[in-house]
């Protein structure tokens, strides 16, 4: 049997996004103990610098990987499944009536469509549209992402999955080491907040920036955001020059690797009031990490935390000031309590639960 994975969007040689999911999903699928099935798996990948054309890794329990550039039909023979790992089904794929299954990591587009402008949304809906007509079945990253998508499509909700993200095993409490090497190098000497991700309007970064300035700890603690500059930076930077707190603020830009482990270990806390998250990871790396975090109280945050987090109302500055005192206040037990709720969430397990998707894909396409 051959199994055509399709990961459609850009994979940079970044930490997030779907190259990290395309990655570790086919990690835990070759590290599984697979007697049943014997496959090859190739990978669709559009604009990379992760991947290269044709790239192939040695077999690993009957699994041969494979990875391609673009979703164009491959040469040879053709996969029994396919799996689009970002809300697409290839048309090739459809021509040729094979089984697939489409991975939805959110319905960013449908229940925040006010971040959104009119190309994006115009963009997203199509996308969703696209697979709800198309994919044999649908995997969901949390079951708040399959609530959203069955309310707003139609869908059998027996062919839709959740498979859960996993947290990286490098996420652990601190090494005092490393961590002292990296805040010698990037000036840190007091304790931090840490926030974790792009500068989009979905991200929330304004309010989190006024809620700073107004918390108490803004006095004794410094916020470091990292992750890449790039949309939504004049609004970000106008909030920044007015903020009573603004010499404790800092924005790192891109960190490699090594150092945001050892920033999530040194944190305070993670600060997430994002207005809307398929999943959350972040959530659950810091929890790994031996970091409080706190979190929206809407999308899927709720679910992934849980109960381990401070949840807050996003959209009031208030409360996310509110909630940024009282996480200052999280105990050493409830931060092992978190991290033994992250230590749930694994690569192995999300592979294993897709490892089922595609047997039940494949039995129905034999029946």
């Amino acid at each position: 049997m051959h199994v055509g994975l399709e990961a459609t969007a850009a994979c940079r040689p970044v930490r997030t996004g779907i190259a990290r999911y395309a990655t570790k999903l086919m990690q835990g699928l070759a590290e599984l103990e697979v007697h049943d099935l014997s496959c090859r798996v190739s990978g669709f990948v559009r604009s990379s610098r992760r991947f290269k054309r044709g790239h192939q890794r040695p077999e690993i329990n009957g699994v041969e990987w494979r990875y391609y550039m673009d979703p164009l039909k491959p040469s040879g023979d053709l996969p029994d499944l396919v799996h689009g790992l970002e809300l697409r089904v290839p048309r090739w794929a459809r021509r040729e009536a094979l089984p697939s299954l489409a991975t939805v990591h959110d319905l960013f587009g449908v229940v925040a469509d006010d971040l959104l402008d009119a190309r994006g949304r115009e963009r997203n809906l199509a996308r969703y549209e696209d697979v709800t007509r198309h994919a044999t079945r649908i995997l969901t990253v949390s079951e708040n992402t399959r609530r959203d998508l069955l309310k707003y499509y139609d869908f059998d909700p027996e062919r839709v999955h959740v498979t859960p993200l996993g947290v990286d095993e490098r996420f652990k409490p601190s090494d005092p080491h490393r961590s002292a090497a990296v805040r010698a190098r990037l000036g840190l000497s007091g304790p931090f907040f840490l926030y974790v991700g792009d500068v989009t309007p979905r991200k929330n970064l304004v309010r989190l920036i006024e809620a700073f300035g107004l918390s108490r700890a803004s006095a004794d603690h410094e916020l470091i955001l990292a992750g890449s500059i790039e949309d939504g930076m004049p609004e970000v930077t106008d909030t920044l020059r007015r903020c009573p707190a603004r010499e404790r603020i800092r924005m790192l830009g891109f960190v490699s690797e090594e150092d945001l482990l050892a920033l999530y270990a040194e944190a305070v806390a993670l600060l997430y009031p994002t207005l809307y998250e398929g999943f959350g990871l972040p959530i659950l790396e810091a929890f790994a990490s031996g970091t409080a975090a706190l979190g929206a109280d809407v999308g899927a945050i709720p679910e992934v935390a849980g109960g381990h987090a401070v949840l807050v109302d996003p959209r009031d500055v208030g409360a996310i000031a509110g909630g940024i005192d009282r996480v200052v206040e999280v105990t050493p037990s409830q931060r092992d309590a978190a991290r033994r709720h992250a230590s749930e969430y694994s690569w192995e397990r999300c592979a294993a639960r897709t490892l089922d998707a595609y047997r039940l894909c494949l039995q129905g396409a034999a029946s």
